[in-house]
């Protein structure tokens, strides 16, 4: 990769373009940020497990929506592969403390390129569990990299197979060599569920009474994203 970039690097591009659309978006939600918009009494009395961490959040204020999204990123890793020997692991590092390779050489005899996630439907699961925090939509968004592109579409034609028989919205990302966001895919909109339990609904609240108070969630158009490739609406 040309980049060191992590996931979370990625989500916080996807939340400055959510915030450039005039929603309201914050990402990797963890206890400090609970804490600030009061919702950590609240799951406290709820005994929530509080899982999964939720990977991105927005408000959208025209309609009155909140979302939650899980993430997962395809790309290729790197994994080196020891070397075979008929030789148990303490009786090799004796063999080779006798008889040392030449320099430059190791344990290791082949670099593999792997797919990491390696399950198409990877997130499903973490990505429904989002619902009981109160949001009116969970989403699951798969990132592809670069190199991926044309694996990433198939595995989002089996993961829509799937997701159509949840409540899941299904947004898929592409992303270039620098692993800059260049394209979104909307697959699937999420259902929204009615008839969710009263504390749920109080839940709801606070997390959008603390993102319309946060400073680091407020719509910003001013921000720079201009080369991304974009949805009209979330």
């Amino acid at each position: 990769m040309s980049s060191d970039k992590t996931e979370h690097e990625i989500v916080s591009e996807l939340v400055t373009l959510f915030r450039r659309q005039g929603l309201y978006a914050c990402s990797n939600i963890g206890p400090s940020k609970l804490h600030k918009w009061g919702c950590s009494d609240l799951l406290k009395i709820m005994e929530h497990p509080r899982q999964p961490e939720i990977d991105v959040i927005w408000y959208d204020p025209n309609n009155e929506k909140l979302h939650a999204g899980e993430v997962k990123y395809f790309r290729r890793s790197r994994r080196r592969k020891k070397k075979v020997t008929p030789l148990p692991p303490f009786a090799y590092e004796l063999y080779l403390l006798m008889n040392p390779e030449p320099s430059g050489q190791s344990l290791y005899s082949r670099v593999d390129i792997t797919l990491t996630p390696k399950s198409y439907y990877r997130g499903v699961d973490e990505a429904l569990a989002l619902l009981n925090y109160g949001v009116d939509h969970a989403w699951l968004i798969h990132i592809f990299d670069t190199g991926i592109w044309d694996l990433g579409e198939g595995y989002a034609s089996w993961s829509l197979k799937i997701i159509q028989y949840t409540p899941l919205g299904y947004l898929v990302i592409y992303v270039n060599e620098k692993l800059e966001i260049k394209e979104l895919k909307k697959l699937r909109e999420p259902l929204c569920l009615t008839n969710r339990e009263f504390v749920l609904k109080n839940l709801r609240e606070k997390f959008i009474r603390g993102m319309l108070s946060d400073p680091d969630c407020r719509p910003a158009k001013d921000l720079d994203n201009s080369s991304i490739k974009t949805l009209d609406n979330y």
